[in-house]
């Protein structure tokens, strides 16, 4: 099939395209350093285009070598409530909660909002040395690699941590 390119981002069903794997030129997939994970950090936020969830299938991609496998159908959800509803739907079909999580693995997040709601927020987790990192990108900022702690810093609050169920 042809590979994926910029306008496919919000076409995630399955057979649409194929994302490239970049990777790195001899990288231990099963152990991806705060290092490595650095070539996606910088990455702009881009309403409709790339989010949290686009980098977290981009670092399975190019980090770990795994293409995220999503429902056949499946479009990118569209504002706070649909992204609520889209992730709702996820558990337990394209990812499974887990106790003790892995290098690789999405980290779910609520972040509180003004108006008292909230939103969800994905990151994965880059453990390496004992310590816990994550990768994520929020809305109008770049992509930043950070100890998982300090995400925790605003309000945000862990959910739980996530494996996806079907990849490649």
């Amino acid at each position: 099939g042809r590979l994926c390119g910029p306008g496919d981002q919000d076409e995630i069903r399955p057979g649409h395209c194929t994302w490239p794997v970049y990777g790195v030129m001899g990288m231990n997939r099963a152990h991806v350093t705060p290092r490595q994970a650095e070539a996606l950090v910088g990455l702009p936020y881009v309403d409709g285009e790339f989010d949290c969830v686009h980098l977290a299938v981009r670092a399975q991609a190019e980090l770990w070598g795994r293409v995220v496998r999503l429902p056949a159908g499946t479009r990118h959800p569209r504002g706070r409530l649909g992204q609520i509803a889209a992730i709702e739907r996820s558990r337990g079909q394209v990812v499974d909660a887990v106790d003790v999580p892995e290098s690789g693995d999405i980290v779910l997040m609520r972040q509180r909002l003004a108006d008292g709601g909230f939103q969800y927020h994905v990151g994965t987790l880059v453990i390496h040395a004992g310590q816990r990192w994550v990768l994520h990108v929020f809305e109008g900022h770049h992509s930043v690699l950070q100890p998982e702690a300090d995400v925790y810093m605003d309000g945000t609050t862990r959910d739980g941590y996530y494996r996806w169920r079907s990849v490649a």
